[in-house]
C-alpha cells in the first residue's frame, strides 16, 4: 500500500470506498465495461438471443399512481 499504510480503521473505511467508488464507477467506465463485455446498453436481444430467449418490452415509462 502508498505510504506503507497496511491497515484501515473501521472509521476510515467507508470514506476510503466512497472515493474509490466514485472514482471507479462512472458513466463512461460503466458503458466502457458494457462495450469490453460485448454487452450492447439498451439491447438485452444482443445476448438473450444467444440463449433463446425472447425480449418483449412492455413499457419505458415509469408508471405513477
Amino acid at each position: 500500500m502508498r505510504n506503507y499504510i497496511n491497515y484501515i480503521t473501521k472509521l476510515e473505511f467507508l470514506p476510503a470506498f466512497k472515493a474509490a467508488f466514485d472514482q471507479a464507477f462512472t458513466p463512461a467506465n460503466i458503458c466502457s465495461a458494457f462495450r469490453s463485455a460485448g454487452l450492447v446498453p439498451l439491447q438485452p436481444e444482443a445476448v438473450l438471443s444467444k440463449k433463446g430467449a425472447k425480449v418483449i418490452i412492455l413499457s419505458t415509462k415509469l408508471m405513477r399512481d
